[in-house]
Order: C-alpha cells, then sequence, then structure tokens
C-alpha cells in the first residue's frame, strides 16, 4: 500500500513540474509567431508598364487596406492606401472557380484562366503572361478573407521584355524579405563616397527618366543630402533640389550604414558617427528604401515603416 502512496505522490509531483515547463513552451511558440505584415512591395524592369525600372513599396496598415472576397468567390479586390498613394489589385480565375492558395499560370484562357491586374503610382498593368503564388489565404467566420499572402511575376510591356515582381500581402503571417534594388540599403550595407541611392526610371544615367528621379548622396564628405528632379517645362523640363539634408557639414561623413541594431547612421572613414536616427522598433531587418515618390523610408523587417523623409 505504502508503495501504491508513493507512486502516487512522485506522479503529482512530476505533473506540478511539467505544468509550468509546458507553459514555457507555448509562450515561446507564441513569441515566435511573426507579426502580421501588410504591405505592396513592386520590383520592376526598365520600360515595364507599370514600374518602369523602379521600386514602390506601399506601407500601410490593415486598417488601411480594403479587401473584397470570400471564400466561394472567384474574384478579389484589394485597395491599398499609403497617404496620398492608392494601389488597386484585381485578380480573378476567368473559370468561375473559388480562389484558391497555390502557383497559378495566367497565360491567356484555357492555358491560365487567372488573370492579375495592378494599378498604382500613375500607372496600371493587366497581364495575360505570368505567375500567381498565393502562397496564404485564409478565412473568418463569416467566410471573408482574414489573411492573403501572394508574390506574382508578370510582364508589362507588348513585347514582353519588361517584368514586374513583387508581393502583396494582408495581415501576412508569412515570411518576407527586403527588396534587393539599387534603391535600398539593409543591416550590413553601407553607402560610401560618390556612390548614391537612386530610384530612375531604367536606371540608365537618367536618359529615361521619368516624373521625378530622388537620389540620396553624400556630398563633399559632408552632409547626406536627399535631392529630386522636377519637370517644370518643355525647354527647361528638369530642376534639381535639396528637399533634406543632415546637419552635419563639415563632418567629414563618408558612409552611410544600417547598423545591426537597425539605426540609420553616417559616418567618418574611422567610424566615428555623426549622425543617427534610431526610431522605436528598429532592430534586425530593418531596412532603407529610397521610394520612387522621393520619400527615404526606414522600415522594419515585417514592413511597417519607422521613419521617413521627403
Amino acid at each position: 500500500m505504502c508503495d501504491v502512496r508513493r507512486l502516487l505522490v512522485l506522479l503529482l509531483g512530476l505533473a506540478v513540474v511539467a505544468a509550468p515547463l509546458s507553459v514555457v513552451a507555448d509562450s515561446a511558440q507564441a513569441a515566435k509567431k511573426p507579426a502580421a505584415a501588410t504591405f505592396v512591395r513592386l520590383d520592376s524592369d526598365p520600360g515595364d508598364a507599370i514600374g518602369g525600372g523602379q521600386t514602390n513599396i506601399a506601407f500601410t496598415s490593415a486598417k488601411k487596406t480594403y479587401v473584397q472576397g470570400g471564400r466561394r468567390d472567384y474574384t478579389m479586390w484589394i485597395t491599398v492606401v499609403d497617404g496620398d498613394h492608392v494601389t488597386y489589385i484585381f485578380v480573378e480565375d476567368q473559370t468561375k472557380k473559388p480562389i484558391r492558395a497555390g502557383v497559378h499560370r495566367f497565360a491567356g484562357y484555357p492555358e491560365g484562366p487567372y488573370t492579375l491586374s495592378i494599378a498604382g503610382w500613375g500607372r496600371g498593368c493587366g497581364s495575360s503572361d505570368g505567375t500567381l503564388d498565393i502562397r496564404q489565404l485564409e478565412f473568418d467566420r463569416d467566410d471573408r478573407i482574414k489573411r492573403l499572402d501572394l508574390t506574382f511575376e508578370m510582364a508589362c510591356t507588348f513585347d514582353g521584355s519588361g517584368y514586374s515582381r513583387g508581393q502583396i500581402a494582408y495581415q501576412s503571417t508569412r515570411s518576407v524579405s527586403p527588396p534587393r534594388t539599387e534603391s535600398t540599403l539593409r543591416s550590413g550595407q553601407a553607402l560610401r563616397g560618390r556612390r548614391m541611392l537612386t530610384n530612375i526610371e531604367g536606371v540608365d544615367g537618367g536618359t529615361n527618366r521619368g516624373e521625378q528621379a530622388p537620389r540620396l548622396l553624400i556630398r563633399d564628405g559632408q552632409a547626406l543630402l536627399l535631392r529630386r528632379e522636377w519637370p517644370t517645362s518643355y525647354n527647361h523640363p528638369y530642376t534639381d533640389e535639396v528637399v533634406w539634408s543632415t546637419p552635419t557639414a563639415g563632418s567629414r561623413a563618408d558612409r552611410l550604414t544600417v547598423r545591426a541594431d537597425g539605426a540609420l547612421a553616417l559616418q567618418t572613414r574611422t567610424g566615428k558617427t555623426v549622425w543617427a536616427v534610431k526610431p522605436k522598433g528598429a532592430g534586425k531587418g530593418t531596412f532603407l528604401v529610397l521610394n520612387n515618390d522621393g520619400r527615404l523610408v526606414l522600415a522594419d523587417s515585417r514592413y511597417k515603416k519607422l521613419w521617413s523623409v521627403g
């Protein structure tokens, strides 16, 4: 009888010890779950109809994103608001079957029944040639879209030479990566000397510019300048202006970097920091992007805007 009692006491003790461990494990698992991300990213080839070789990112939130579509619908409308900029996305299955997750080819029915149309930043494209990968599609109790994550690649030129590629996320919990173009600076990268971040249509020395050409550069070892060219008239089409700069004249600044802690720092050749900004939320995965509208944005790894100028 004593052995039975001892066994019961031992089992109860193990249960008491194991319960907190289970709670800790559940908490750790919850902590690893990524924050929901809502944004639109477009990276395009020179000459394509919507991006024009530029990087466009709509930094927004779920409250400013409107999704129309349900579990049984064969169309999906997404409207994304980022300040004064509005982006429209339309997805349709021309066979009138409910939209589903997975990789879909659109090359004209019946080869690819899906179609994708995007309009924003003063341009638009409805392509019949490309690929749509719906990586996450979840619905709420009312069968409305709760989470969405899709990537795409589509031809947006008459000859098929220019492609737009990007990602559209709405409350997404899938993995995301920063853009990798001439207009971005990621953690550990540095903008040195005469190099500059550009977001010029075609990136071909300025001969194929859009309505504005933002540039970020370090001038003569003194200050970080954000410049923008604006069209003025037919005879004198562009004027150049400084829209923002750092108060670092005479500092011998030589490089701009996104540090490992997420801070944006202007430094000398010896590593001395002469100007820095580290907004709340900055950390691992923070990146800097010069958008084609001239805004300089520091964002976290889930595309949440932390700081911007321009």
